[in-house]
C-alpha cells in the first residue's frame, strides 16, 4: 500500500452522550472536538443509532488495522513468490483477500 496522508480527522474517536447517558450527541476526538453530529434527527432508533455511532467511532482504528493487515498479507505473498515456487490455490487466496482489503481502504479514503 503506498503511504498516503489521510485526510480524515485522526483517531481515536469516541461517542459523546448527554449527561444522563440516554442521548447520543455526536462523535469526536478525545479532546472533545466534534467529528460527526449524529445525535439529532429521527433517522434510526436508539439502539441502531448507537451501534452505527460505535462503528463510525471505530473507523480510524479499523482503517489502520486494515492497512497493516494488507501490508502483511502482500509481504507474505511476495516472499512466497520470491521463493520461486508456482502458486497453489491456497497461496492465491491471500492475494485475493489483499485485493478486497485494498478496495475497502480505497473506499474509505475516497480514492
Amino acid at each position: 500500500m503506498s503511504a498516503r496522508e489521510s485526510k480524515h480527522t485522526p483517531g481515536p474517536w469516541r461517542l459523546f452522550m448527554t449527561a444522563d447517558g440516554r442521548q447520543l450527541i455526536g462523535i469526536g476526538e478525545q479532546t472533545g472536538e466534534g467529528v460527526a453530529d449524529c445525535g439529532f434527527g429521527t433517522w434510526r432508533d436508539g439502539e441502531e443509532q448507537l451501534a452505527n455511532a460505535r462503528l463510525i467511532a471505530a473507523a480510524p482504528d479499523l482503517l489502520a488495522a486494515l492497512k497493516a493487515a494488507h501490508d502483511f498479507i502482500v509481504d507474505e505473498a511476495d516472499n512466497r513468490a520470491a521463493a520461486g515456487s508456482e502458486m497453489s490455490d491456497y497461496e492465491r487466496e491471500p492475494r485475493e483477500l489483499a485485493e478486497g482489503i485494498a478496495a475497502a481502504i480505497a473506499k474509505a479514503e475516497g480514492v
